[in-house]
This record gives structure tokens, C-alpha cells and sequence, in this order.
């Protein structure tokens, strides 16, 4: 069973990356369909791709991830299309509608991820959060980096932003669930263990191995000293989850995380007193 989920999660994103390379072709029709047939004809236009790139019936953490990362893909490509250029003014007009289309869709599809009372997030496991927390903090830095101001110069009609469909173009509402998963993450719940039980139970475990076991735990150097590899296996497990942490980019689990490791080492240096 688990064989086969890999399979099927490794054929949805060969798929999804698949579908985003053929769907930039149609770009620039969808540029001139806005010109010619208006902004609901150009929304249709990316529903139907979005469709393609993220379908209504992805069931994993995994997959809901790469299906949202096809979808940055999309935005990213579509960017320089309406850029300012030597042969066009840039054209925010059409940008706003894709940035905030793009943020509802990611907003509806990935919210039963990251509620408080989510199933996929029950049976989730550390790896799964913590991948849930370092997407939505790259994501929300990667799209207020796109620069699309909301008010134009009038010498520029093509450009202007001024349309009532436009409700979200630079914020992204998930960001706002990051410190409860990363409370999660950290402390867990009343059904899975946290990161912090994780590292203080390992610490603990490798020291009591050494003091139970202490000839077992032991090396000995060709000149006869003896050393032992237990407080290297406690700081690969603290820097680990430092790591981890350093790779989310988020500054609130960066302190939890920090709490974490002063919590663990706290607790070996008591049971070694």
C-alpha cells in the first residue's frame, strides 16, 4: 500500500508539472481574449486552466502542495508576459486578476489543510506540517515581491486597475494560520506528539542508553581511550530540527524551535546531574 501511494503521488506530480509547461502556450490568447471579450471571459479562461493544475479531488497533504506549487509555476510564467517591455506598457490590469484568482483558488483549495479542526491534518505527521508551514511562508514572500500596484498613471487605460472582481492581489489569508501550525509542530495535540517530545524523548534515550549500557555505548581509540558517539547523535538530532526551522523561513517557528532545543538540553543535563 505504502509502494503504492508513492507511485500515485509521484504520476500526479509528473502530471501537474506536465500540465503547467503544456498550459503556457495559451498565455498569450488569454491576453488577447481579455482585449477583445473583457474580464469575465479572461476569469473563465483561468478557471479552466486552473482546473488542470489543481483538481477538485487531490486528497493528500503531498499532493495538495504539488498541485499549489504547479500553480505558482502558472503565475510565475505569466509575470513577465505583462511586464513593462520596449514594445508594451506593463499590464497591471491583467496581472491583479491573475494574482488574485490564483490567491482565492490556493486560499479555497488549501484551507481544509491548515484549520484547527482538519482531517488530512489529524492524520498528518511532522514532515506534513512542517512542509504546510515552509509553503505558505515562501508563497506569501514570493507574491509580495510581484510588483502590481493597485492605482495606475491614466496615460496607461490598458493598465489601469479598476475592477470590482479584484479582492485579493498581495495578501494571502492562510499566512494567518501559521502560528497555530507551528504550535502544532512544536507541541502537537491529544492525538500525535510534537517536536518537542520527539527531541527531549530521543536525548533521553540516548543518554540512558549510555548510562545502562555504558561498555555497549563505547569506541576505543587505537592508543586505548575510549569516547563514545552519544552526544554527537543528541546534537545531529538538535540540529536537525534547527534546520528544519532555518529552512521554513517562518521567524515564529524559528523561536519555538529555538525553546525546543534549550528545553532538550535542559533535560539530558538534569538527568546526567
Amino acid at each position: 500500500m505504502k509502494q503504492q501511494n508513492v507511485l500515485t503521488h509521484s504520476l500526479t506530480h509528473s502530471l501537474t508539472h506536465s500540465r503547467t509547461r503544456l498550459l503556457t502556450h495559451s498565455y498569450i490568447p488569454g491576453i488577447k481574449l481579455y482585449d477583445s471579450k473583457g474580464v469575465d471571459a479572461f476569469i473563465n479562461f483561468l478557471h479552466d486552466d486552473f482546473i488542470s493544475l489543481y483538481p477538485s479531488n487531490v486528497s493528500s497533504i503531498q499532493d495538495h502542495l504539488e498541485c499549489a506549487e504547479a500553480m505558482v509555476e502558472y503565475l510565475f510564467a505569466f509575470v513577465p508576459l505583462v511586464a513593462k517591455s520596449n514594445t508594451q506598457a506593463a499590464r497591471y490590469d491583467i496581472l491583479a486578476i491573475v494574482l488574485s484568482e490564483i490567491n482565492n483558488l490556493l486560499t479555497d483549495r488549501l484551507l481544509p489543510l491548515v484549520t484547527p479542526d482538519s482531517k488530512l491534518l489529524s492524520e498528518s505527521n511532522l514532515g506534513d506540517i512542517h512542509s504546510i508551514i515552509t509553503w505558505i511562508s515562501k508563497y506569501q514572500f514570493h507574491i509580495l515581491h510581484i510588483y502590481c500596484p493597485t492605482t495606475v498613471s491614466s496615460n496607461n487605460p490598458k493598465g489601469s486597475i479598476k475592477n470590482s472582481k479584484i479582492t485579493n492581489i498581495h495578501g494571502f489569508s492562510l499566512v494567518n494560520y501559521i502560528p497555530s501550525l507551528c504550535d502544532r509542530y512544536v507541541y502537537g495535540d491529544s492525538a500525535s506528539k510534537g517536536a518537542l517530545a520527539h527531541l527531549t524523548n530521543h536525548c533521553s534515550v540516548v543518554w540512558n542508553n549510555v548510562r545502562a549500557n555504558p561498555l555497549q555505548m563505547m569506541q576505543q581509540h587505537k592508543d586505548g581511550s575510549f569516547y563514545t558517539f552519544a552526544p554527537t547523535d543528541i546534537w545531529e538530532a538538535l540540529n536537525q530540527h534547527l534546520s528544519l526551522a532555518i529552512a521554513s523561513e517562518t521567524k515564529i517557528l524559528y523561536a519555538l524551535i529555538i525553546e525546543v532545543i534549550a528545553s532538550a538540553l535542559a533535560s539530558v543535563i538534569a538527568e546526567i546531574r
